[in-house]
């Protein structure tokens, strides 16, 4: 009877947890360790305590869990989570090795170990050494390939392992594993916008519109999809109009990006509309001061640096 009522908080909690209402989640998850406690329920609530930003409690609750079972990868893996949580990489990665020493069989610990790794070879401005930026990338890989071993369908690992070889330029292996995650959950946000950039990179401009389109209709979706659609529109078809739509969709989202309002004004100008080039163009500049220079050997706007309103322009920046 105990074991009932307990498993009826716990669902309580993880009800309201799911609903964001974190008080009433920590009230029943303390209800039901009136009763028992189980380890994973005691390492959630620590994650628990993480999203009301109380790391005290949480670091204590996960600590509790390493003091009692030293040789149970599941502490290690939340302390991870934990270090993760507050920004801290090396600090986790740490943890998640030492998780991936007692348990090799969970494909949630390569991948978090691969995401680390992944986010070191992106972040070129903290490493100079190409060859350290190179062995990271191999690793990023190598986990995540670990992975999908254990699980094929694991969305992000195929998300990223795509994102890798899009970068590297290998379209079809980023294809290949893109789908993948695109077919796993056709409702998750990125793997559209993900083969859109691919599709694009293969000169399929017809099935990176569609990419884009699907990509908008995700919940918190993510919106440089209008952008893509907008040089699609701009650079390929030539449809100004069309492209002015997309990047004013764009800048509801996304307002401080200097890029989206140069791409914005780079129509303006493509269809003899200087006033309001001027005023995007002048955006673009608060935005980025280094845009003014860009501009001026920019061919494609070469009817409005030649006009009154590139004068107007310098004058004002």
């Amino acid at each position: 009877m105990d074991e009932v009522r307990y498993n009826e908080l716990i669902e309580r909690a993880q009800y309201y947890g799911n609903q964001a209402n974190w008080d009433k989640c920590i009230e029943y998850y303390k209800r039901a360790f009136e009763i028992m406690v189980r380890v994973d329920d005691l390492l959630d609530l620590s994650i628990v305590y993480l999203q009301i930003d109380n790391s005290f409690l949480a670091l204590q609750g996960i600590e509790s869990v390493i003091s009692i079972l030293p040789e149970d990868f599941r502490g290690y893996f939340y302390k991870g989570i934990y270090y993760e949580h507050l920004n801290q990489d090396s600090e986790a990665l740490k943890y998640y090795l030492k998780a991936l020493e007692l348990e090799s069989n969970v494909s949630e610990i390569y991948f978090k170990i691969g995401r680390i790794y992944d986010d070191l070879s992106d972040n070129e401005e903290k490493i100079e050494d190409n060859n350290e930026i190179d062995q990271n990338i191999t690793r990023a890989k190598e986990y995540y390939l670990k992975a999908l071993a254990i699980d094929p369908n694991h969305y992000y690992a195929n998300l990223n392992l795509g994102s890798i070889y899009e970068r590297e330029s290998n379209l079809d292996k980023a294809l290949q594993y893109t789908l993948k995650s695109y077919e796993t959950d056709k409702n998750e946000k990125m793997a559209s916008y993900n083969l859109g950039v691919i599709y694009s990179k293969l000169g399929k401009h017809e099935e990176a519109i569609k990419c884009y389109l699907d990509e908008v209709t995700k919940k918190d979706f993510y919106p440089f999809a209008y952008y893509n659609l907008g040089i699609i529109y701009k650079d390929q078809y030539k449809d100004y109009f069309k492209a002015k739509e997309y990047y004013l969709k764009g800048l509801k989202y996304l307002q401080k990006d200097p890029s989206l309002w140069y791409n914005l004004a780079c129509t303006h100008v493509l269809t003899n509309d200087f006033q309001n080039a001027y005023d995007c163009f002048y955006c673009a500049i608060s935005l980025n001061p280094k845009i003014l220079g860009y501009l001026e050997e920019d061919d494609e706007v070469k009817k409005f640096i030649e006009s009154s309103y590139f004068e107007r322009l310098k004058e004002k920046c």
